[in-house]
């Protein structure tokens, strides 16, 4: 019998990596943005440090090497010996040409 939509079958690799990058949102009609590092990458999206709490669902821009990509935050939790939030956020589109690293 065939495997059919395994819930745990990803679209591509998740890659760890720490990569320089910075994100914004609106918040009361006002944009805000901050600069972070990342922990995970993958075509469809990427793990990021935050010094705040996200909702999932909240819009997010991505920026990295002059290149920007929209998605929503997927999971935001808690890593408590850093004292950050680890962000998961999910892309809009396929972000093949977004990272400078081959992702499967």
């Amino acid at each position: 019998m065939g495997q059919q939509g395994n819930p745990d079958q990803r679209r591509s690799a998740r890659v760890p990596a720490q990569k320089p990058v910075s994100f914004s949102w609106k918040e009361v009609d006002t944009e805000q943005r901050r600069t972070t590092l990342s922990f995970a990458l993958s075509r469809f999206g990427c793990g990021l440090y935050s010094l705040r709490f996200f909702k999932p669902g909240t819009r997010l821009m991505v920026s990295y090497g002059g290149k920007t990509i929209e998605g929503a935050v997927a999971y935001c939790q808690e890593n408590r010996p850093a004292e950050l939030f680890e962000v998961g956020v999910g892309f809009d589109r396929d972000g093949h040409d977004f990272w400078d690293v081959e992702i499967p």
